[in-house]
C-alpha cells in the first residue's frame, strides 16, 4: 500500500452518503487496518454536518470528529474494542474507540495488498 497514492478527502460527508463502490468498501471494524482511510458508516453516530454552524461547541467537535474521512495511523485492539489514531486532512488527529460491529466505508486505494 503505497499511502500517496490515497489522499484523505478534506470535505465534511453528507449524513445519508452512498460509497462508490469503485472506489469505496464497506468492511467492520475488526477489519481495520493502519493505513487505511476510513469514514464511520453508521449515521446514528455521524452527525449532519449541514448544522454545522448553528451546532454547539461539543456537536462541532463531534461532527469534525465523524464526518470527515480520515486515515488511521495507529491502531489497537482490546476485546471487542477497536482504538484508533485518526489523522484528518488538515493535519489534526484525534483518537477514537469503537466496537468491532461498526461499519466502516474505506478508500479501496489505502486497502493493504497483503
Amino acid at each position: 500500500m503505497d499511502e500517496q497514492q490515497c489522499a484523505i478527502p478534506s470535505a465534511f460527508v453528507p449524513l445519508y452518503y452512498m460509497n462508490d463502490p469503485e472506489t469505496e468498501d464497506l468492511i467492520f471494524g475488526d477489519m481495520l487496518k493502519e493505513g487505511m482511510v476510513v469514514l464511520l458508516e453508521d449515521t446514528v453516530l455521524r452527525p449532519d454536518p449541514d448544522y454545522y454552524q448553528t451546532s454547539s461547541a461539543q456537536a462541532q467537535v463531534r461532527i469534525q470528529e465523524t464526518a470527515r474521512w480520515g486515515r488511521i495511523v495507529d491502531l489497537r485492539r482490546t476485546n471487542d474494542i477497536v482504538t484508533f489514531i485518526c489523522e484528518y486532512s488538515d493535519g489534526s488527529k484525534r483518537r477514537r474507540s469503537y466496537n468491532i460491529s461498526f461499519t466502516w466505508y474505506v478508500k479501496k486505494a489505502s486497502m493493504p495488498t497483503d
